[in-house]
């Protein structure tokens, strides 16, 4: 997965707002954002557990359809 700078300055700038709590520009030349390594690591190692978590879902929601197409198809003779 890749994210794009303006993805991560996003990113970056909604971590910023939740940990103050108040409105952040988002690296203005009055306020630059400052930001470690630390930070954008974990920032990385979040939006990766989402996004695994969201194909996981997908991947359960795929084979649950499946297993009830299965089931639906099932024709019996008597």
């Amino acid at each position: 997965m890749r994210i794009t700078a303006r993805q991560l300055r996003k990113i970056i700038a909604e971590e910023i707002q939740k940990s103050n709590r108040k409105n952040l520009a988002e690296g203005t030349a009055e306020r630059p954002v400052k930001v470690t390594p630390q930070f954008i690591n974990r920032i990385i190692k979040e939006e990766l557990t989402l996004l695994r978590r969201q194909q996981r879902l997908s991947e359960a929601r795929r084979l649950a359809e499946a297993k009830r197409r299965r089931k639906s198809e099932t024709v019996y003779y008597y």
